[in-house]
């Protein structure tokens, strides 16, 4: 597997769903790494929540918008 800094690739991933989301961006509480990103969204259907990006895909981490 190719080594990619997801932490670029979250970038590019908050670009392609912004159009499909109210909004979208990486989260600036939670650290990120190379290997893990979090993504702060909010849902058309007005739902925030956190995804944890990483070489296996997409997780939903919880139902709200990391501000610790």
């Amino acid at each position: 597997m190719e080594d990619i800094d997801l932490r670029i690739e979250a970038d590019a991933v908050v670009k392609e769903i912004i159009s499909y989301v109210n909004s979208a961006e990486v989260s600036k509480q939670l650290v990120s790494s190379a290997y893990q990103v979090f993504i702060n969204l909010q849902t058309k259907e007005n739902e925030d929540m956190c995804i944890s990006l990483t070489r296996r895909g997409y997780k939903v981490c919880d139902k709200w918008i990391s501000l610790l």
